[in-house]
């Protein structure tokens, strides 16, 4: 039990970092594409 517990423990955090990442390259790639419109 307690090695699934830790499993779900390493799932559960690769979970969080896999979305923190794609929420930071979603916010650089909309960045980038509305930057060019403002100073259009």
């Amino acid at each position: 039990m307690r090695r699934r517990h830790r499993l779900a423990l390493m799932l559960q955090l690769l979970l969080v970092l896999a979305a923190g990442l794609l929420g930071v390259v979603t916010n650089f790639a909309t960045d980038g594409r509305e930057t060019p419109r403002r100073c259009g």
